[in-house]
């Protein structure tokens, strides 16, 4: 009677160890494939030559570093399956805001004409 309980709660057991390893497989393999679509379209805007370049300020919460929120920069722009990527191309961190701006505003203009 007790081998029998006892052979019950291993079964048991390893019935739910076997689930939690096929959720864990699943959840690897999805995350995979998300990744993997991801970094084609990254790839695909790396190559683009539809990008649009803009200047402003880096607003806080922004993706990149904290140090240059609020700063000038030049962000290049471009909208691949409904989804914008943006990517820093250079931020300005003079002390003189308005050299910041021309210098941001002239960069953007270079790169639009290409």
């Amino acid at each position: 009677m007790i081998l029998t309980i006892i052979l019950i709660i291993l079964f048991l057991f390893a019935a739910v160890v076997a689930f939690g390893y096929r959720q864990h497989y699943l959840q690897a393999k999805e995350l995979l494939e998300c990744n993997t679509e991801l970094l084609m379209r990254y790839e695909k805007a790396c190559y683009s030559r539809d990008a649009k370049y803009n200047t402003g300020r880096i607003p806080p919460l922004a993706e990149f570093d904290r140090n240059l929120w609020g700063r000038w920069a030049v962000v290049r722009t471009l909208s691949i399956d409904g989804a914008y990527v943006d990517s820093l191309v250079k931020a300005f961190t003079d002390d003189d805001e308005d050299f910041n701006q021309r210098e941001a505003e002239d960069l953007r203009d270079k790169l639009n004409e290409l």
